[in-house]
């Protein structure tokens, strides 16, 4: 196109000025003004184009809003599956096995991975509803089954029978903790599922509209 050496000038809005010995397309964005000045040539043309950014800032700054509202329900989840576990309480079939079996149907405190996992569910779940990628949802609960009934069937499973204990109260106690085990989990991804949603909407369609209307 051009022969001789040139020059190109690379302005951003507010920005700090770039030379540069040729065009490129590396920088994000469009640019906000490009002249390219030939030494050898007699004449000088300008080219301009408007410099729109891809994500406005607000944009950026309503979506972080709504994640740290989604994370923030953590402690009401947590209350309400605490709540709900209190709820459906858990015989113990012999008196014998008191402390062992308070052991193995009761969640250590120090235990955090569960508010871990709900923190990357609802973040996982913030983000696909703000891009309507609601195959990525359908899959994660898909993979979500899949996990709960392979933990459930094999390394939680219980023995059908215990030596020393009665048939019955062993029943009524397995039957007891299986419906205490399917609430919460029942329970807390509904809940996660709706605080990502709640905090999206709110977001998306409360709190972008307010920074546009403050900032345009």
């Amino acid at each position: 196109m051009f022969q001789g050496q040139c020059r190109t000038t690379l302005y951003y809005a507010a920005w700090e000025e770039f030379d540069l010995c040729r065009p490129s397309p590396w920088h994000w964005g469009v640019l906000h003004n490009i002249r390219a000045e030939c030494e050898t040539w007699p004449l000088d043309f300008s080219v301009r184009f408007t410099w729109e950014p891809i994500v406005n800032w607000y944009v950026l700054l309503a979506a972080l809003i709504g994640l740290a509202l989604s994370w923030l329900s953590r402690f009401g989840i947590a209350e309400l599956v605490t709540r709900v576990k209190a709820n459906i309480p858990v015989p113990v079939p012999s008196e014998s096995l008191q402390s062992a079996w308070k052991e193995l149907t009761t969640d250590p405190g120090s235990d955090k991975s569960g508010a871990w996992l709900g923190d990357l569910e609802r973040t996982l779940l913030f983000l696909s509803f703000w891009f309507s990628a609601y195959e990525v949802v359908a899959a994660w609960f898909a993979f979500k089954v899949a996990a709960k009934w392979e933990a459930w069937s094999n390394t939680g499973a219980l023995p059908p029978s215990l030596p020393d204990v009665d048939d019955v109260r062993y029943l009524i106690s397995r039957r007891c903790w299986a419906s205490q085990r399917l609430m919460s989990f029942l329970v807390g991804t509904l809940a996660n599922v709706l605080a990502a949603y709640v905090s999206m909407l709110a977001a998306k369609h409360a709190m972008l509209p307010f920074l546009q209307w403050c900032f345009s």
